[in-house]
Formats: structure tokens, sequence, C-alpha cells
């Protein structure tokens, strides 16, 4: 049984903690926000950045032998965000013999001009795909750890969060027709768990093997909800990437789901 560290309990969070509860783990779950909810495994509301909290935490529960970071970033522009990389470094300090699994994102990969990529996908040079490609390093410098590169989130839960969907209209950079690498999240959540205890280190995919037009993603979001959503675009150049996960096909003897979309 490992005890194992949540540290941003959002759809994916929440659901991995479930399933690594399930398997006789043990789970503690720490959020920004509001942390009340029924569940089988504690959860704290505090900041993951903050000392005290886990002096707190190792008073109550003792060793941490997993941290999954699966906060996201907030990055946009490659400034500002969820300064998740002060969470990084405080779990790092205060748990230095755990392992370290970490959600990041597709967004570290260059324009691939719609030609399909693995791992060896060109690395971006943009603001936001070098603070995200820090923070990976900051996860991967520990040695016994493993990035997720995660592509665009599907999923009921997900597009119940979405203001521009609820709003009926979206605006779209760049062209709509441009193909999109993504994941559920149900997915997400189950490789998240399964990367406490397994599947190595390193940096790897997890994106599903059909790739829609951001369009068409949109629109089967929408359709999740039972609305219907206008889309415009403003062909402004903004990069495609068509990301395989060539590394998970060998790690894992799961399939990702397509049901979603097809």
């Amino acid at each position: 049984m490992s005890r194992v560290l949540i540290v941003g309990c959002g759809a994916v969070g929440v659901r991995a903690g479930d399933a690594l509860h399930a398997r006789g783990h043990a789970v503690i779950g720490l959020r920004r926000s509001d942390a009340q909810r029924r569940s089988p495994w504690p959860m704290l509301q505090g900041d993951g950045a903050s000392q005290a909290l886990h002096d707190h935490i190792a008073r109550a529960w003792g060793r941490i032998d997993v941290v999954l970071i699966t906060a996201t970033p907030g990055l946009r522009s490659g400034t500002g965000g969820n300064h998740l990389d002060r969470v990084i470094a405080r779990c790092a300090r205060a748990w230095p013999h755990a392992r370290m699994v970490y959600t990041g994102s597709t967004a570290v990969y260059a324009d691939t001009g719609g030609a399909q990529f693995a791992e060896d996908a060109p690395l971006g040079r943009s603001p936001r795909a070098r603070a995200l490609l820090a923070l990976e390093a900051a996860v991967l410098a520990r040695g016994n750890a493993l990035v997720l590169r995660a592509g665009a989130l599907a999923g009921r839960r997900r597009a119940m969060h979405s203001p521009r969907l609820a709003s009926g209209t979206m605006r779209i950079r760049g062209s709509m027709r441009r193909s999109l690498s993504w994941v559920h999240e149900d997915d997400l959540a189950a490789l998240a768990a399964a990367a406490c205890t397994g599947l190595g280190s390193g940096a790897i995919n997890v994106t599903a093997p059909v790739w829609p037009s951001i369009a068409s993603f949109h629109r089967r979001q929408a359709a999740e909800l039972g609305l219907r959503i206008s889309l415009h675009d403003d062909d402004s150049p903004v990069p495609e990437r068509r990301i395989a996960s060539a590394a998970l096909a060998h790690r894992w003897g799961g399939v990702l789901q397509t049901a979603w979309w097809v």
C-alpha cells in the first residue's frame, strides 16, 4: 500500500484518487478551493506551496510515497498562472523520497502542421511552451518521476465547467478546421492512478488515436450537455498539433477511449 498525496483535486484528481483508494492505497487530497465533499479519503484545502500545510500532513499521516500533481498551471501567455512551479518545488522538498507524477500538456510541442508525431515531435519555443517545459523539468529532475503530456480534455464533467460552451457562442483562435489532440478525462484519471505505481519515468503523451477538427470537438462537447453552439474563428496563426501516444502503447496494457468521439 502506498500513501499518495494528490495536489489539485479537480475532475481528474478526484477520479484518480477514487481509483487508488479502491485499490487499497491511502489517499490524501489537496485543493486550493473549498475542499468539502463526500469521499472515503480525506481532502484538505490550502496552498500546495505552503510548508506549514505539508508539516501538518507529515504529522497527521506520516510518510508520503507518491505525489500526484493534477493541478493546472493556469498559463495562457507564459506569465502569471497558478504558481505551480512553487508547488512542485515545495512538494519536492517536503517529500524528497516520494515518486512524483504530473499531468502536463501537449502544448509543449511546436506546430506540426497537421503531421502526426509522437514523443519525437519538435518542442515549442513560445513563452507558454517554455514555461510548461520548465515545470516538466522541475518534476523530472527527481529521477523517479513521470510526466503525462495530455491533450485537450474531453468529457461531460469538463464540458460542464466551460463558460464558453454555456454562452452558446464560442470564438476560436486560428482555424476551426485544424486538427486537435485530445484525451477523455476518464482516461487521464485512470492513467494518473496507474502512474503512481507504474508506467516508468520520463515524459509520455496521453492522447486518443483520432484527431477531430477543433470545431467538431467543441460541438461534441456541447452535445454532452444538450447544447447547440455557434462557432467563429479568426484564422490567426495558431499551432496545429497531431500528437500520438507511442510510448504509452508500450508501457500500458489498457485502451484509450475513442467511443466518446466516434
